[in-house]
C-alpha cells in the first residue's frame, strides 16, 4: 500500500508542477505571464483517474490481506480475459496474444485519444500507458516464443543425439524425417533410424 501512495501523491502533483512552471519559464524568457488556461477543466480528468487508481488500490489491497499467506508472493497468473475482447475479430483472432498486444491497448488508446478530444490532457497519459502496455506485451509473448523455440531446438539435438549414437553403436542408416539419409552404412541389411 505504501508503494500506492507513494505513486499517488507523485502522479497528483505532476499537473501542478507542469500547469505552473511552464509559465515561469514562459515569463523568465520572453517577458509573457500566461497560463495555458483554467487548472480544474484541464487537468479534472487527471484526478478523477488517479481517484480510481486509488479505490481500486484500496480494493485489491483489502483482497490480499483476505488471502493472507496461503500463496506465494510471486505468481505467473496474468488474471482472466476479459469477455468483452472475445468477440473481437478485426485485427485478427481473439487469443490471449490478440487481446494483450492488440484490443486491450487499442481500446485504451481510443479512450485516451476520446479525452484529449475533450480537453483533458490525462488523454495523452492513458495513450501512452497503451503504447507501452502493447510493446511491453509484445515483447514479453516474442521471449516466451523463443524461449520455447530454444527448448524445442535442444529436444530436437538431443533427439539427434540419441540417433546418431543408436546410428553408430547399433550399425543402422540414420534418417531424417524427410526420408533422406544424414550418415551412409556399407551394410544394406541395416535398418534406418528416422529422427523425428
Amino acid at each position: 500500500m505504501g508503494s500506492v501512495i507513494s505513486v499517488a501523491w507523485r502522479v497528483a502533483i505532476f499537473p501542478l508542477l507542469v500547469y505552473y512552471t511552464i509559465p515561469v519559464f514562459r515569463y523568465l524568457f520572453s517577458g509573457d505571464w500566461h497560463t495555458a488556461g483554467d487548472f480544474w477543466p484541464t487537468y479534472a480528468g487527471w484526478y478523477i483517474l488517479l481517484a480510481f487508481f486509488m479505490v481500486f488500490a484500496v480494493i485489491r489491497w483489502t483482497e490480499v490481506l483476505k488471502i493472507g499467506d496461503d500463496t506465494p508472493e510471486l505468481s505467473s497468473y496474468d488474471g482472466d480475459l476479459n469477455p468483452f475482447f472475445t468477440k473481437f475479430d478485426f485485427l485478427g483472432e481473439a487469443t490471449p496474444k490478440n487481446i494483450s498486444i492488440r484490443y486491450e491497448p487499442l481500446m485504451f488508446f481510443v479512450i485516451g485519444f476520446l479525452l484529449k478530444f475533450l480537453g483533458q490532457n490525462v488523454g495523452w497519459l492513458i495513450m501512452i500507458s497503451s503504447i507501452f502496455y502493447s510493446v511491453g506485451y509484445y515483447a514479453a509473448y516474442r521471449y516466451s516464443d523463443s524461449a520455447i523455440r530454444a527448448l524445442m531446438d535442444k529436444v530436437k539435438r538431443t533427439r539427434l543425439k540419441k540417433a546418431i549414437y543408436d546410428s553408430i553403436s547399433k550399425r543402422k542408416e540414420l534418417v531424417a524425417p524427410d526420408g533422406s539419409p544424414l550418415m551412409e552404412r556399407k551394410s544394406e541389411d541395416d535398418e534406418p533410424i528416422i529422427v523425428r
